[in-house]
């Protein structure tokens, strides 16, 4: 099957179908090595950084385990990635992250397909931890909830992969941003609203503490960890904020899509196999400003 699954071979319990609810399931899916060039895990394929880096994945002759929270737009950004690509190898991984037991989740799959990811790029976000209170803080439970996705996840499942039998790991990639590295300028958003939450900011640094943290004991075992911290990406804010972001970034823009794909591409390639705790910053300037 050459996108990894079939739609006439789904097989989902009707609850499933009818709510299109989040949870664990699977598309018919190739067993085995799904591409020459490797197999990479892809956690939050279905937002717009996700959806771009798979798409670069692909072309760069990758297969994907594409992981998404909600069967019913994973299904779609899967179509829509085999239209665009007819050599595209993608098996689908319907699981909350966050969820207890979302390792095991993770194990039985790799079980059932016989899959072996050879990189991991973890992608994955929840707006609802993104919100503030009137002080402009964030609930517990946000706290709570966006350092669980952001930093205790992609540990646990970096873990899980490298100390499979027979592991193909070679690279651990966390997508952070530069809210890890330096404070929001509050003279860029008109709307106090729209300002990141310091819980949002403080979980993207720990991100990059934990890719040094992980990078060291699982350097010996051939497995490098790093970061990349994105600026801000055109396609979610308007022409006003645009022009803002602009005026306080040395590259005077906000980055383009096609300007995501290549820190992960190099990342995962051996022309980086020196490289490995490391934050790679694609901000266009914007933290050293």
């Amino acid at each position: 099957i050459s996108g990894g699954y079939s739609r006439s071979s789904a097989h989902f319990s009707e609850a499933q179908d009818a709510s299109c609810q989040s949870g664990y399931s699977k598309w018919a899916c190739l067993k085995g090595d799904m591409s020459k060039s490797g197999t990479i895990l892809l956690t939050g394929g279905t937002g717009l950084i996700g959806q771009v880096l798979a798409h670069e994945l692909i072309e760069a002759g990758y297969g994907l385990i594409l992981t998404g929270r909600d069967k019913c737009r994973l299904e779609s950004v899967i179509d829509r990635l085999r239209r665009d690509s007819d050599v595209a190898q993608v098996t689908p991984l319907v699981m909350d992250l966050s969820s207890p037991g979302s390792v095991n989740r993770l194990e039985e799959f790799l079980d059932e397909t016989s899959l072996s990811p050879d990189g991991m790029v973890h992608c994955a976000r929840n707006l609802e931890y993104f919100r503030q209170d009137l002080k402009g803080g964030g609930s517990r439970s946000d706290w709570v909830g966006e350092f669980n996705l952001d930093v205790i996840v992609p540990c646990d499942f970096a873990l899980a992969l490298v100390n499979r039998d027979n592991s193909r790991l070679r690279s651990v990639i966390i997508v952070s941003s530069m809210y890890g590295v330096t404070p929001p300028k509050m003279a860029l958003y008109d709307d106090p609203s729209q300002i990141p939450p310091i819980h949002y900011g403080v979980c993207k640094a720990a991100q990059l503490h934990l890719a040094r943290e992980l990078s060291v004991p699982l350097a010996p075992r051939g497995v490098r960890v790093n970061a990349v911290s994105y600026g801000g990406v055109r396609g979610r804010v308007d022409s006003a904020f645009e022009k803002r972001y602009a005026q306080q970034c040395p590259a005077r823009r906000m980055l383009d899509q096609s300007d995501l794909g290549g820190p992960v591409l190099f990342l995962l390639s051996e022309k980086s196999a020196a490289t490995t705790g490391h934050n790679l910053l694609a901000d266009g300037g914007w933290t050293i400003w």
